[in-house]
């Protein structure tokens, strides 16, 4: 299948590229403003327009600074571009509901890459959820100082602590709560206007959830559960370290896992949707579920 990127991100080059090197699945091609010292693509174009326009492509995935995903995924669905968009989709849940009804009007599949519970550790982990019992869930996701010049300090280009981890929250929320939502308590802490720092709390009858998301701050990365007799931890839960094997312990004994790259799964699993020409409304029906519950946290901050 033939890729088009939008963008030469950091993300791309140290997770995505390194995942597809040997993998004859993908033809890649890339947009990108930045000149590209790679020879990986099979064609390169100077700007996303151009490359939009130009591309034999039939997948697109966006990989640019969070404040350009709603203006380029719009162009891209309005181009007939199947479309992955690195998290968040957008940056508000109004322009989210807009790119999905595209979408279903072209018939197109539009996905946020999302990507920590494609590999097999994680798929495991949550096989083994009862979904009959309470759900008490923890999640901590704090990470040290980004570097100055990282584009998620700058509210302007999208930046802030939720716009990048509140994907995470959702996720775990759609996840592990198959009940409606009654209520989300929502706290934060705000530095040159952006939010640094946020906490989710739920407290349901079958379902609690307490997440804690922080930029500037020791790192912690897990989600932890407590369900019937079991209690199960999941050691970096989001963002897995590149070519180690991974674990996760229920009642203090360890699982072992061989390394899987999420995203290379992820991107076979989104090849196969498109070329087996699936129904995508499953798809669009997450997303819009996700996005509710977006919804409901917006009208906390």
């Amino acid at each position: 299948m033939r890729v088009l990127f939008l963008g030469n991100s950091n993300i791309l080059n140290k997770k995505i590229i390194p995942s597809l090197i040997n993998d004859k699945n993908f033809k890649c091609e890339i947009a990108s403003r930045k000149k590209v010292n790679n020879d990986f693509f099979t064609k390169t174009y100077n700007n996303y327009q151009k490359g939009l326009s130009k591309t034999k492509a039939k997948l697109v995935y966006i990989s640019l600074i969070n404040s350009l995903h709603y203006s380029l995924c719009k162009k891209a669905l309005l181009s007939n571009k199947h479309v992955i968009v690195d998290k968040p989709l957008t940056l508000n849940s109004k322009n989210n509901f807009e790119l999905i009804n595209i979408a279903k009007k072209r018939r197109l599949l539009l996905i946020e890459a999302t990507v920590f519970f494609y590999n097999k550790r994680f798929k495991k982990f949550y096989s083994l959820i009862n979904f009959n019992k309470k759900i008490d869930l923890e999640i901590n996701f704090s990470i040290p100082s980004l570097d100055k010049n990282n584009f998620r300090n700058y509210i302007n280009k999208g930046g802030g602590c939720f716009n990048d981890m509140s994907p995470y929250a959702i996720k775990c929320i759609h996840l592990f709560n198959k009940r409606r939502l009654l209520k989300i308590d929502f706290l934060k802490k705000t530095k040159n206007k952006s939010i640094c720092e946020f906490a989710i709390n739920i407290k349901e009858k079958f379902f609690k959830f307490s997440g804690v998301f922080k930029f500037n701050s020791k790192y912690k990365n897990f989600i932890k559960i407590k369900n019937g007799k079991n209690i199960i931890y999941l050691p970096m839960a989001f963002s897995q370290l590149l070519d180690t094997k991974s674990y996760f312990i229920i009642n203090k004994s360890k699982k072992y896992f061989k390394f899987e790259n999420s995203f290379h799964t992820f991107l076979i699993s989104i090849k196969n949707v498109i070329k087996q020409k699936k129904n995508f409304y499953k798809y669009y029906n997450e997303l819009t579920n996700l996005t509710k519950i977006r919804e409901l946290i917006e009208k906390k901050i």
